[in-house]
């Protein structure tokens, strides 16, 4: 579902009058937070955080957290539209009419286990930043962001808290939910064949397909847990020599950890370019044989939940 959007409108496009107009009907003094600017006013929906600056205004928030209080519940594209309808009639905020800069895109799977069990299985990737941080874990990209967590734990706590984010079934609140997020933060067009992104394209089923195939495609580049699987019937050195090989990549920290003892060796001169190069070769090689493999059941019961999430 389409969680948080972060919108710019102009002043030129909306006009001096009816940024004032705005300003007045939003402006509220809020408490001050690092880095906060006080020549920035900053005014406030249910959900929804309103900055206005001297040439324009931003506008940023979760639209199922400024319909529902949370954002568990997934809000229908009726639901989206009315809500932009809302802010104009009431505030004469046209939403519709900014332009899209960043878009957050989720979705809550309903586990078996304790979701800390699967964010285990979530493993470092090439090409990606990686990060483990309170129960969360992260993927960074230069111009987007995966993030995976214990979605039901953080609804608890913020119930206990602060009772305004709405009242949600005990069958959900006692529910492992693991949440799996995408944040495009930066150079959308590259992602979207249109001439302009508004706010108004989550009405396009064009645009709303395409978000979800991001969604997805970005959850299958990433490397989860697999299990070596020591096969006793394989007795002829040839192929008992590989498995022997992968217990020791794995009693040595991984695959990735063993190449770093090449390196190492290498740099100390006590195995040459060439011996370095075939050893490392052999090794990944080896590792990606798929009689040598099993599957994680925590990775496949989630992988089978991603395969059928219905499209949005």
């Amino acid at each position: 579902m389409i969680d948080t959007i972060y919108v710019e409108i102009s002043k030129e496009l909306i006009g001096n009058t009816t940024y004032k107009d705005i300003k007045s009907n939003l402006f509220k003094h809020e408490k001050l937070w690092p880095g906060y600017d006080p020549n920035v006013h900053v005014g406030k929906m249910k959900n929804l955080r309103v900055k206005f600056f001297d040439d324009h205004i931003k506008i940023q928030g979760s639209i199922p957290k400024e319909l529902y209080g949370n954002n568990i519940q997934i809000p229908s594209y009726k639901e989206i539209f009315d809500l932009f309808s809302f802010a104009e009639r009431e505030y004469g905020l046209p939403i519709h009419r900014g332009h899209l800069t960043q878009i957050d895109f989720g979705y809550n799977f309903y586990m078996d286990n304790p979701v800390e069990m699967y964010l285990k299985c979530l493993q470092e990737t090439p090409g990606y930043s990686f990060s483990r941080f309170k129960g969360s874990v992260y993927y960074h990209k230069d111009n987007y962001k995966l993030h995976f967590y214990d979605k039901g734990r953080e609804i608890r706590k913020k119930m206990a808290s602060d009772p305004s984010i709405g009242k949600l079934p005990s069958k959900i609140l006692n529910a492992n939910i693991l949440r799996y997020e995408i944040s495009i933060h930066s150079r959308l067009y590259q992602y979207f064949d249109f001439d302009s992104l508004k706010p108004v394209l989550v009405h396009s089923p064009t645009f709303r397909n395409r978000l979800f195939e991001i969604w997805q495609d970005r959850y299958w580049s990433i490397d989860k847990k697999k299990l070596l699987h020591f096969d006793k019937s394989l007795t002829t050195l040839p192929k008992l020599k590989p498995q022997v090989w992968l217990k020791g990549v794995e009693a040595l920290g991984g695959l990735k950890s063993l190449v770093e003892e090449f390196k190492e060796l290498k740099s100390c001169e006590q195995i040459s370019q060439k011996q370095y190069d075939s050893l490392s070769s052999w090794t990944k090689r080896i590792s990606k044989e798929a009689d040598l493999i099993s599957k994680e059941p925590l990775v496949e019961e989630l992988n089978k939940k991603m395969r059928n999430v219905p499209q949005f």
